[in-house]
């Protein structure tokens, strides 16, 4: 299958996306042309698929999944085209595909981080105390679940350049709660990741799909409304960035928390600013921690609940 043959010569090994591109490949390409020919495939067909996952909740249209999809298909059919000789062009060139969404200005407010710690508390493992971590730190969702244990070292997380999402590694310093709620994670057996998959010690921890609903669910039961004013999860990155403004810590340092290079570190100001404000990133994320604490009332708690088998 030439989508097999694209994956195993031109994505696992070559592209730091690997993972998310056999994901969306699996989930959405494969059910819908798994079994054409490729050079069957139209730009009218590509345009139906992308226009499904983007509005199969017209109440909740998710352009950037439709946009995602768009975008693999089309490298992958950049990829094949030399071998298809009946093809007269990418499909996807021409296919329908959603406008680019505004950018988001999602966070949240002191009142949902509060009710937002407590469902956690409800979560248990894994996604309690992992979505604790995410606002703790501020790190990207893909970064902490599919971290093994041998990144972390004391009081410091390093990223390597192969998950990072810019390429390059990424030193986290970890707060003295984010530190004892990694300290308190369970372990299994033969498994050198952070979040495990039970059955499956290679594999960390999925079904994000289930989670992130369920913590919503939770916090509407808490906050008693039928439903909390959505947000995603890399939401809780703009939530640490927009308190550590609050909070008085300089743009240049909240940017190396989250590992951002832009703004105030892109361009030239990049090229000759080669300070790695790793004192500064430390002291920030304390003040967040602190923060939280005020926010959350009472000292951090940390519930991890059921443990992998």
């Amino acid at each position: 299958m030439l989508w097999g043959q694209y994956i195993e010569r031109a994505v696992r090994g070559k592209k730091k996306s690997a993972s998310e591109i056999e994901r969306i490949g699996s989930k959405f390409i494969l059910p819908r042309f798994g079994d054409r020919l490729a050079d069957t495939i139209t730009r009218s067909e590509v345009t139906l698929l992308v226009e499904d996952i983007t509005y199969r909740d017209p109440e909740r249209p998710t352009p950037r999944a439709g946009l995602g999809v768009h975008q693999q298909l089309s490298s992958f059919f950049t990829w094949a085209m030399p071998k298809l000789e009946k093809l007269p062009g990418n499909p996807c060139r021409d296919a329908g595909r959603p406008p680019h969404p505004k950018a988001r200005d999602r966070f949240l407010s002191n009142a949902e981080i509060r009710i937002f710690w407590h469902a956690c508390d409800v979560l248990e493992w894994p996604f309690g105390p992992g979505f604790q971590l995410l606002l703790l730190t501020g790190q990207r969702r893909g970064e902490l679940f599919d971290a093994s244990r041998s990144e972390f070292d004391g009081d410091t997380w390093v990223i390597p350049a192969a998950r990072a999402k810019n390429g390059k590694a990424h030193i986290v310093p970890l707060s003295k709660v984010a530190r004892a709620l990694i300290d308190a994670l369970p372990s299994m057996e033969g498994s050198v990741k952070l979040f495990p998959v039970a059955g499956n010690p290679d594999g960390s921890v999925n079904g994000f799909s289930k989670g992130h609903p369920r913590l919503l669910r939770e916090m509407g039961k808490l906050m008693k409304v039928e439903a909390v004013d959505h947000f995603i999860l890399h939401d809780l990155r703009r939530t640490l960035a927009t308190g550590m403004q609050r909070l008085g810590v300089p743009m240049p340092v909240t940017e190396a928390v989250l590992n951002h290079i832009s703004g105030s570190r892109s361009g030239i100001a990049g090229v000759y600013q080669r300070y790695d404000y790793q004192r500064d990133k430390r002291e920030a994320l304390e003040l967040w921690s602190a923060e939280l604490e005020l926010i959350v009332g009472h000292p951090l708690t940390l519930n991890i609940g059921a443990k992998p088998e």
